[in-house]
């Protein structure tokens, strides 16, 4: 019983890589000038205000090959417990997802385990919106633990290389690739061996 040509076979592989790649290669982020910050503009008046002691507009990335203006964003970690202000360039989020900033990639993405159009949400998110206009959505923007303690020196401290983090949690766009490629490897083996028959 033959189920699915090579030919085939080769496609769905192709297809599975190119969905990991996806994952993978986002769009170059460009942030830079992260602080650690007590709280995070709210409405729109505190984010021009933020905007203009950060001076974000002033500087252009040069972390890609296109010049881009660099922006002002304040988002919390992935965890929930910093938030953190920096300038970057702009990151669509999708996914009815709160805005985070992710410590080891230095990268702004969307949390998908904080959905933001919950009924207990107050202000819903969109399904598709810009990360700099995170402080729309307030709930956003609060931390998971309204207690932690902040260590001395660190609050309003500039870091110009990435935030060590803990090891035991994998950001979800390491994991989601990888899974996705061993998914599909595991079906080629199958599919071969069920061809071979």
């Amino acid at each position: 019983m033959k189920f699915l040509s090579i030919q085939d076979s080769y496609q769905i592989v192709i297809i599975l890589l190119n969905i990991s790649e996806v994952n993978v290669s986002d769009e170059k982020i460009c942030v830079t000038e992260i602080e650690i910050v007590s709280s995070c503009p709210v409405t729109e008046q505190e984010y021009n205000e933020a905007a203009r002691r950060k001076h974000c507009s002033s500087m252009k990335s040069t972390c890609t090959n296109q010049v881009e203006q660099l922006e002002y964003h304040c988002l919390p970690n992935a965890w929930g417990d910093k938030l953190y202000e920096m300038c970057s360039t702009d990151k669509v989020i999708i996914g009815n997802s709160c805005a985070e900033y992710n410590e080891r990639g230095q990268r702004i993405q969307p949390n998908y385990e904080r959905k933001c159009n919950g009924v207990n949400f107050g202000v819903k998110c969109p399904f598709k919106y810009f990360a700099n206009k995170s402080y729309l959505y307030p709930g956003c923007l609060t931390l998971s633990h309204e207690t932690t303690s902040k260590s001395p020196g660190k609050e309003n401290s500039t870091n110009s290389h990435p935030v060590p983090i803990d090891d035991n949690d994998l950001p979800f766009f390491v994991v989601y690739p990888f899974a996705t490629l061993l998914i599909g490897l595991v079906l080629v083996a199958i599919i071969y061996c069920i061809w071979k028959r």
